[in-house]
């Protein structure tokens, strides 16, 4: 079970403008200033897959080159 409380807050923007996930990401990572930003995306990546595959997102698309959506 993959922990999404402090990721929700963000997820508003996916649905109010037309932010996409690999945006909302970039944001967070700018705004939080984590000392490892790759940590940020690669589990915001497992939070938006697993919301996919719940049904909450209509889909998630990955720029396999950056390792984002």
């Amino acid at each position: 079970m993959i922990a999404i409380g402090w990721f929700i807050p963000w997820l508003n923007l996916l649905k109010t403008t037309s932010y996409t996930g690999q945006a909302v990401l970039e944001k967070i990572i700018k705004e939080s200033c984590h000392p490892v930003p790759e940590v940020v995306m690669q589990s915001g990546l497992a939070i938006l897959y697993d919301l996919r595959a719940r049904g909450v997102l209509l889909g998630v698309k990955c720029n396999c080159e950056k390792g984002a959506i």
